[in-house]
């Protein structure tokens, strides 16, 4: 097996180096800006109070098993959701959209039921602006309540 010769293997080494070093912050700095970046929790105090109760309502959300998606349009939210036998669910419920970068959510919306569409529901109001949204979803069709925050983009 030829040998590299030691001017073009140092040197070529020497590259290699930089360029890991070079790859590995980029994709660090890619990594921390990718999810919206920091966030301020309000009133931290009394979420981690809280804490607990707030794992439980979530457990019982998991135990639920359904299936939502979220969709945003310019003024218009459509929230599709089927149960864990993939029907669509007949309920009540609230949205607060909050943009990543915010501390504070915007005013709840309520769902309306699609016209012609089961398991499909409208929230007028949405907000129109392009960005990364964290939307707090408070859904009810019987005992236990469905409490989730959902991450989604709106592209210009």
């Amino acid at each position: 097996m030829p040998s590299i010769p030691s001017h073009i293997f140092w040197p070529g080494f020497i590259i290699v180096i930089l360029a890991i070093a070079m790859g590995s912050g980029m994709s660090i700095i890619f990594a921390s800006a990718s999810d919206g970046g920091p966030r301020i929790v309000p009133d931290y105090y009394a979420k981690a109070v809280d804490w607990d109760e707030t794992q439980a309502t979530r457990r019982a959300a998991d135990e639920l098993s359904w299936t939502v998606a979220l969709r945003l349009d310019e003024g218009l939210a459509e929230v599709a959701v089927r149960d864990a036998q993939n029907q669509p669910l007949a309920l009540t419920g609230t949205a607060q959209f909050r943009l990543a970068s915010q501390i504070e959510p915007d005013a709840p919306l309520e769902l309306t039921a699609h016209p012609t569409l089961q398991g499909h529901y409208r929230i007028e109001g949405a907000p129109d602006a392009p960005g990364v949204y964290d939307v707090e979803l408070v859904l009810q069709a019987g005992e236990t309540p469905y409490r989730r925050t959902h991450r989604v983009e709106r592209s210009p």
